[in-house]
């Protein structure tokens, strides 16, 4: 079948190869309009790629998903393409059960954020920078600082969450080794911006970070406090709460992942072989995949090597996060050195807020042992018990 990949698309993955529909519709007849009553183990919608069948019983379409190797590469907007997990859903992995909590673009609902989370997906472009020179030529290595009302807006959404996400741990009572790191990047991410003067691909490089950082805390957090225990919550077999269709979503081989996914009202798509298919399953549609147009893959105007080349997995999962260790390009002898030391200043005045003071480096904080990070099921209890291990905890921290 002919992809439905935008026509400007950078095809740098192995691009799925999905079964027509007329020949889909025969081989998974719709038979039932009545989605309503669907159970994690009917389908909302249907396709088939690579001979493997993709079904969600709780979404009506199915975004485009990498099944083959991918090429991770640098994009000219900061991001990773087609297989990046803060754009478009990806494939489950225990190291990181939240990326599936990811919010959609503009989809917060907190009210404090209601004017400043427009920032967690702007695309930083030449006119979003003061330039130290602005009448240099263009072919000139220029150094900037990023707008102030960009700026602003950047820590007013840094400091509302490090606020509420170091409330929940302290009401807790351990620390959380995950909510640590991502704080400690964010702060990194906002100093570099405040005081380092940077070339527009160390900007854009480090407002991503910044992003990443963001949501990932954001979603972290919103699996803690609530979609962590929802499934177990539940009283009466086959009951799930509404599908949050603002949450990013994910893919998975897992029939008891994607039962409790359903249960939490998480968005979610199972991948299984064709003969694992239920004959009496409610099919409510069958479609193609759904490559968002709106995701850039155009690579960087000066590109880099490819940071990973392959099947998605842990190292590639690793690769996508700097998490406030962006290496600055050296470009110029201009640029300042990027070292642990050059951020004693604090962003914000004490009366907006202190939680820019104090930044220690990671190798000064105290060590603490990671928690297991639970997915539980409300029929077996512990569903998959996933640790951050040494390695994941060394690479982000």
């Amino acid at each position: 079948m002919t992809s439905n990949l935008p026509s400007d698309a950078i095809v740098d993955f192995d691009v799925p190869e999905q079964m027509p529909l007329h020949e889909l519709v025969v081989l998974c007849p719709t038979n039932t309009s009545d989605t309503e009553s669907f159970g994690p183990w009917d389908t909302q919608v249907i396709m088939i790629a690579n001979n493997l069948i993709i079904s969600s019983p709780n979404m009506k379409t199915i975004p485009g998903i990498v099944l083959g190797n991918a090429t991770l590469h640098y994009r000219s907007d900061g991001w990773w393409g087609y297989i990046d997990p803060f754009q478009t859903p990806q494939h489950y992995h225990e190291d990181f059960p939240w990326l599936c909590l990811i919010p959609q673009k503009g989809t917060i609902p907190d009210l404090l954020l209601t004017s400043h989370q427009w920032v967690l997906w702007a695309n930083i472009t030449k006119d979003d920078v003061n330039w130290a020179c602005p009448h240099m030529p263009t072919s000139t290595i220029r150094l900037g600082r990023i707008k102030q009302h960009i700026l602003s807006s950047v820590q007013d959404c840094a400091i509302y969450l490090i606020e509420t996400v170091t409330k929940y741990v302290e009401k807790r009572g351990h620390p959380s080794v995950v909510a640590s790191t991502l704080i400690h990047a964010m702060k990194r991410n906002v100093f570099k911006l405040k005081d380092l003067p940077m070339i527009l691909r160390n900007i854009i490089t480090v407002v991503t970070d910044f992003q990443r950082c963001f949501l990932e805390l954001y979603a972290s957090h919103t699996f803690q406090t609530d979609v962590r225990t929802r499934a177990p919550n539940l009283q009466i077999k086959g009951q799930c709460h509404p599908v949050n269709v603002t949450w990013m979503g994910v893919f998975t081989t897992s029939a008891l992942l994607t039962e409790t996914l359903w249960e939490a009202g998480v968005p979610v798509w199972q991948i299984r072989k064709r003969q694992f298919i239920p004959r009496d399953i409610n099919v409510g549609r069958v479609t193609k995949l759904f490559w968002d147009k709106d995701i850039v893959t155009q690579l960087a105007s000066d590109p880099q090597d490819p940071l990973h080349m392959g099947l998605d997995g842990l190292l590639q999962n690793r690769y996508m996060r700097p998490v406030g260790r962006v290496p600055l390009h050296h470009y110029s002898t201009a640029l300042p050195v990027d070292t642990d030391d050059i951020f004693p200043s604090v962003i914000s005045s004490p009366s907006t807020s202190s939680i820019f003071q104090n930044l220690v480096a990671p190798s000064q904080q105290p060590h603490h042992s990671p928690s297991p990070v639970v997915f539980s099921s409300r029929y077996s209890g512990p569903l998959v018990v996933e640790h951050l291990s040494n390695n994941v905890i060394k690479q982000i921290s």
